[in-house]
């Protein structure tokens, strides 16, 4: 059966909505990793910086960062909502839905080592507030295993 016009838009206005959300999520952490670097190494911060507004720095990456996770596994979703509505392609096309669904993978496996590692950091700050943001970096973990999951199942099926 083929898939009416009206919802093959509705799909393709996901699909795109979804990989935008998927790039500003990636940049973001990028952008959120690059600014945790730069202050736990000083690189590229001015003396008043280093000395005063450190833990500032550190906290706005960290919420660029639990951020920039939501809108990528938002986005993941939409567009593995928007893949039954889109028309059927060749088989060649499923290459950058293999490449997309390998790079959730990994955005996931790296979501559940950056739960680890600010358990162990934040050991000074409230348990509930550590435990809080570990169960959402494995839960935004499973999401995208699962969108991760999906996505190589449609690449599959062509």
């Amino acid at each position: 059966m083929k898939t009416p016009r009206p919802l093959r838009t509705f799909g393709s206005v996901l699909k795109w909505i979804g990989l935008t959300a998927v790039a500003t999520g990636g940049s973001g952490t990028v952008i959120a990793m690059l600014t945790a670097v730069r202050t736990q190494t000083g690189w590229g911060l001015s003396d008043f910086e280093r000395c005063c507004r450190t833990d500032e720095l550190n906290t706005a990456a960290l919420a660029l960062l639990l951020g920039s996770m939501f809108f990528v596994v938002a986005g993941s979703g939409l567009i593995l909502i928007s893949r039954p509505l889109l028309p059927q392609r060749s088989v060649g096309s499923s290459r950058p839905w293999r490449w997309l669904a390998g790079s959730l993978f990994v955005y996931s496996a790296c979501s559940v080592a950056l739960g680890i590692i600010l358990l162990g950091e934040l050991r000074d700050v409230a348990t509930v507030a550590a435990v809080g943001i570990f169960s959402y970096c494995v839960l935004v973990a499973i999401g995208l295993l699962f969108a991760s999951w999906g996505l190589k199942r449609f690449a599959e099926a062509g």
